[in-house]
């Protein structure tokens, strides 16, 4: 049996849009209907791989390029966001999402592919600068290594919620990002490998600063739509890891 939403136009035939997933239809027949449980996809039909490669100046300055791949769930969402947009529409639509990275920046060269196929992946693909985006202290330098992503990290307030808490849906999201340092730095403090999960959601992470250049890898695995309410506060507190993880900061200085 196929099972898709004939009336969502970003959706590629054959998938099930996010909000039908773990939830139920009625399926008609000659004899009548029943209702029938509609499935949660597999977490790998639903990508976003975020990929930068960037270089930082002495300054401070971070200046480089972006791709963004979707696939699945990831793409028709984005797809229902900038499919009606003009061109100026879309650049200030992902000014808004650099404007939470960034203080400063200037966004150039914006690409974004395959808005209306449907059979392929959504490509975004932009260069970025953004001054100022280490800061000096002491004679060091501070640097986040995680300058992009998939979106923030919601807060959850446990204390008042009283129902299940509902996630974007099964999905797999990565980050590869590249900071080539000014020559002669050397890490005085790194971050520890993460590795964590609850609720059916789990997040690792890693940076290292090899051969002069930052590395900041990330993983996070969504395996369900819908957490119980006795399990929200699990996913609470791994979120707010999440949260603290993708602030942390790499302190270099001379060698």
């Amino acid at each position: 049996m196929l099972l898709f939403d004939p009336t969502n136009a970003t959706t590629a035939f054959g998938s099930l849009p996010r909000y039908l997933q773990e939830s139920r239809g009625l399926l008609v027949s000659g004899d009548g209907g029943e209702l029938i449980e509609l499935p949660a996809q597999p977490a790998e039909s639903s990508r976003l791989a975020v990929t930068a490669k960037l270089k930082l100046g002495a300054e401070g300055t971070l200046d480089g390029d972006v791709l963004e791949v979707r696939t699945g769930t990831a793409a028709a969402e984005f797809r229902d966001q900038v499919a009606s947009l003009s061109d100026t529409e879309r650049t200030k639509f992902m000014e808004r999402r650099l404007a939470q990275r960034f203080s400063s920046y200037v966004m150039r060269d914006l690409v974004i592919e395959n808005v209306n196929d449907l059979t392929s992946d959504l490509i975004v693909r932009f260069h970025v600068i953004a001054p100022g985006y280490a800061k000096h202290a002491a004679g060091m330098l501070i640097v986040r290594p995680r300058a992009f992503g998939g979106g923030s990290v919601p807060t959850i307030d446990v204390k008042e919620r009283l129902y299940a808490y509902e996630l974007n849906g099964p999905s797999i999201e990565t980050e590869d990002i590249e900071i080539s340092m000014p020559n002669g730095l050397v890490a005085d403090e790194m971050p520890a490998p993460q590795r964590r999960s609850a609720a059916g959601v789990s997040y690792t992470s890693e940076s290292s600063l090899v051969g002069g250049v930052l590395h900041f890898h990330s993983e996070t695995r969504v395996q369900q739509c819908v957490v119980p309410r006795g399990a929200v506060g699990d996913l609470s507190r791994l979120f707010a890891s999440i949260h603290t993880t993708e602030r942390n900061s790499v302190v270099v200085n001379s060698n």
